[in-house]
């Protein structure tokens, strides 16, 4: 039994690994894309005239919210609710899983 063990344990090692390796490789493909959207984003905001300055200072006159303060928030508000699901999924994961004995 104890190379069944082994062979299961090692698999499951293999898995995660495997999963790791891949996660890595999303995350850097998802970097190498924002990076060009930045540069491109760049090369346009320099070849398009900027906004006359009476547009900006009637937007904030108006009250509108600085978009970085409304982008920031919006990404910490999506943090808040991938963590709840993930606690969520987790405990989900957790009810179905045989219990474990030591």
């Amino acid at each position: 039994m104890t190379s069944t063990s082994t062979s299961k344990s090692t698999a499951k090692l293999d898995i995660l690994d495997a999963t790791q390796k891949f996660g890595e490789q999303w995350v850097s493909a998802v970097k190498q894309s924002q990076s060009i959207a930045v540069d491109v984003a760049r090369a346009f905001a320099q070849a398009v005239p900027p906004t006359p300055l009476r547009l900006y200072e009637a937007r904030t006159s108006v009250g509108l919210p600085d978009v970085s303060a409304l982008t920031a928030y919006g990404f910490d508000l999506a943090a808040e609710l991938l963590a709840a699901q993930k606690d969520f999924a987790v405990t989900l994961a957790n009810t179905f899983a045989p219990a474990k004995t030591a």
